[in-house]
């Protein structure tokens, strides 16, 4: 793990290095442990959330695929930019977002899922390929499981703290008890988003000092003629996983399990809140859920190494 801040093995290079900072700011949301409650403090009710949530991972599948032919035409750079940007756009919106706000709060609650699916979907792959492009331009691309695993753990740490705060700053009684300040949760409610925008920030400036490495065989085309490629592209890689039973397996396993596991992310705040745990606690219980991602790597290099795909992903879906 010293590598990345010592700039030492695949770390040497500017791309890795800032693909795994803009890895841990992009996922370690502080708004993670309080992500139902927030939005029930906002206003909307049950059927809103779900519908909000639908639009999420509606965004995130729909645009999975056209990302990555994005990515192989227009360039993994401008993607990751791209993704950043939208994530700004994101966080601004709950930021600016009424409470109680009526058709207006939940037009921008589904703008801001719609943005946010748009940009996971974008981001998922590309700042991937960006590294181990820079990795193979460079002859170290058997360096890249040691990548992997690297930011996998800062991502895991990222996690852990900004659990914590994010809980921490929600709860007013908290914040006044350490502060001696006299907060009311409407001071509070936004706090951990605010976070999480100024992270965005982080994460934009991070894109735009990428580089796009060079790949052999690719030759420069007007931008018509490589959003047409995009398309065809997608349509191509959309046929080839329906017609390849063991692609088609792993898409749907996937999301299968992807929407099991994200319902119960954005719901599990709210739980916590209906068995009356302090909300300060929130985070620490998240927090500890991201510390047994420290050790995920090792354990998936041995699954990996054992079993087969198909084997490892009904494990995964028995978990």
């Amino acid at each position: 793990m010293r590598k990345l801040l010592r700039h030492e093995g695949p770390f040497r290079h500017r791309n890795v290095r800032l693909y795994a900072w803009f890895s841990v700011l992009y996922n370690a949301r502080a708004y993670y442990p309080v992500f139902a409650i927030f939005f029930f403090a906002l206003g909307l009710d049950v059927t809103q959330f779900f519908l909000m949530n639908m639009v999420w991972a509606a965004a995130i599948f729909l645009f999975e695929v056209p990302s990555g032919a994005l990515a192989d035409t227009i360039g993994r750079k401008r993607l990751v930019v791209f993704a950043s940007a939208l994530m700004v756009a994101e966080m601004a919106l709950l930021l600016c977002a009424p409470q109680n706000g009526g058709w207006v709060l939940l037009t921008m609650c589904i703008l801001n899922r719609l943005l946010s699916g748009t940009s996971e979907a974008s981001a998922s792959g590309a700042d991937q390929s960006l590294a181990y492009d820079t990795l193979f331009e460079h002859g170290d691309e058997e360096l890249w499981d040691d990548v992997l695993a690297t930011t996998m753990r800062w991502r895991s740490i990222g996690f852990f703290v900004a659990m914590i705060i994010g809980a921490l700053v929600y709860d007013p009684k908290f914040l006044n008890w350490l502060l001696g300040t006299d907060f009311d949760q409407a001071t509070t409610l936004r706090l951990p988003v605010a976070i999480v925008f100024v992270q965005s920030l982080f994460c934009l400036a991070v894109s735009l000092r990428m580089r796009e490495p060079v790949r052999e065989g690719v030759e420069p085309c007007p931008l018509g003629e490589r959003c047409a490629s995009a398309i065809k592209l997608t349509l191509r890689t959309a046929a080839w996983v329906l017609k390849t039973p063991l692609a088609f397996r792993i898409v749907l396993g996937t999301l299968l399990i992807d929407a099991v596991v994200r319902n119960f992310v954005t719901i599990n705040s709210e739980y916590y809140r209906l068995i009356e745990l302090p909300e300060f606690t929130f985070g620490f219980i998240g927090a500890l859920t991201a510390g047994l991602g420290f050790f995920v790597p090792t354990i998936a290099k041995g699954m990996l190494n054992r079993y087969s795909p198909i084997t490892n992903l009904a494990l995964i879906a028995a978990m």
